[in-house]
């Protein structure tokens, strides 16, 4: 099954690879370490940055207890700001 799910996480990165997300992020999904990006306003224009979650502990236990708890696997993450609070989107 996880295998299925790796195989999913690698196509769907490799469509938003083609829609314009950094390459570096297949790099560290295929060395098992998944991104996750964060918009940041830089001079007034909002742009995405990239993380591994080994960089954001926190965030890195959310998404390990979500994937054994839901049962799925995130190929990639989004952690923003909202009306309602921060959120990741996974």
């Amino acid at each position: 099954m996880k295998e299925k799910m790796v195989a999913e996480g690698q196509k769907r990165l490799e469509m938003l690879l083609e829609m314009g997300l950094w390459d570096e992020v297949l790099r560290y999904w295929e060395k098992g370490t998944p991104c996750f990006s964060q918009p940041t306003d830089m001079f007034g224009a909002v742009t995405g940055i990239n993380f591994t979650f080994n960089e954001n502990i926190k965030l890195k236990e959310v998404k390990e207890r979500l994937e054994e708890e839901k049962g799925f696997l995130a190929y990639y993450g989004v952690y923003m700001g909202t009306m309602f609070g921060k959120m990741l989107f996974l």
